[in-house]
C-alpha cells in the first residue's frame, strides 16, 4: 500500500522535531536563550528543505529512506559535535599533550597551564619567544632564561652587539652571557612582555626557562608527571 506524499512530508517534519525534542530532554543544558531560538528558525528551514527533498523522492521512497537515514545521522552528529564542542576541544588538546609533551595544557583552574614529563624526566616547554617557537627545558636550578647565540640570533636578537658580562655556572663549566630583553614570551596561555633573559657565548645548547620566568607566575608545583604553572590572577 502506497503511503501518499504529504503524508510522508508530515512524519519527515515530525521525525526532525522529535529528534531535536529528545535530544533537547536528554542534554537540557546543551542550548540557552537566543540558541533555542535559533535552532528553531533553522529547524523550521530545515523541515522545508527536506519536504522538498521528499517530493523529490516522491516516486521511490526506498531511495528516499536510505538518504534519509544519512541525513538525520549527519544531523544527529552535527547537534551533538555543536552541544560538546568545549569538551571536545579540551580531549583534543589533552591527547595532543599526551603525544607531544612539550605543548602546554591548560590546567584544572582558569589560570594553569600544565607540561608532561619527557622521557628523560626533565620538562620542555615550546614557547613563542618574539613570534618564534622555541623549545626550552624548565630548570628551577637556573636563574636567568637562557639562550645560546643561535637562538638568539633565530629570535631577532643582534648577538654581535651584545656585552658578555655575566657568568653561569653550568654542567659543562663556566659560561658568559649577555643580559637583553624578550618583547614577547608566551607558553600556552601564560603571556609576559618585556622579559629579562641572557644569551650565553655558546651555539647549539639547550635553551633554559629558569627562574626569572617561574617567579614571575603565581606558583608552580610538580605532583608525579605533571608541571602545573598558575598564572598571576587577573
Amino acid at each position: 500500500m502506497r503511503v501518499p506524499t504529504p503524508v510522508f512530508v508530515l512524519l519527515f517534519i515530525l521525525s526532525i522535531l522529535l529528534l531535536t525534542g529528545i535530544l533537547l530532554w536528554v542534554f537540557p543544558d546543551a542550548l540557552h536563550g537566543t540558541q533555542k531560538q535559533e535552532l528553531t528558525r533553522k529547524l523550521l528551514w530545515l523541515s522545508i528543505l527536506g519536504s522538498a527533498i521528499v517530493l523529490r523522492f516522491r516516486g521511490n521512497m526506498d531511495e528516499f529512506a536510505r538518504y534519509g537515514t544519512v541525513w538525520v545521522a549527519v544531523f544527529l552528529v552535527l547537534i551533538l559535535g555543536y552541544s560538546y564542542r568545549d569538551t571536545m576541544k579540551n580531549a583534543y588538546q589533552r591527547l595532543r599533550g599526551e603525544l607531544l609533551p612539550t605543548t602546554a595544557l591548560p590546567g584544572n583552574t582558569e589560570n594553569s597551564i600544565t607540561l608532561r614529563v619527557a622521557d628523560d624526566g626533565h620538562y620542555y616547554a615550546d614557547v613563542i619567544v618574539n613570534g618564534i617557537p622555541v623549545r626550552f627545558m624548565v630548570d628551577t636550578g637556573a636563574t636567568d632564561i637562557t639562550l645560546p647565540r643561535d637562538v638568539a640570533n633565530r629570535v631577532g636578537i643582534d648577538t654581535s652587539r651584545l656585552a658578555y658580562t655575566r657568568s653561569y655556572n653550568t654542567a659543562d663549566g663556566v659560561v658568559m652571557g649577555a643580559p637583553i630583553m624578550l618583547e614577547h614570551v608566551q607558553l600556552g596561555s601564560i603571556t609576559r612582555r618585556d622579559m629579562p633573559a641572557s644569551v650565553t657565548d655558546t651555539e647549539n645548547t639547550q635553551p633554559l626557562l629558569g627562574m626569572r620566568f617561574l617567579n614571575s607566575l603565581e606558583g608552580y608545583e610538580v605532583r608525579r608527571d605533571t608541571l602545573t604553572l598558575f598564572d598571576q590572577k587577573p
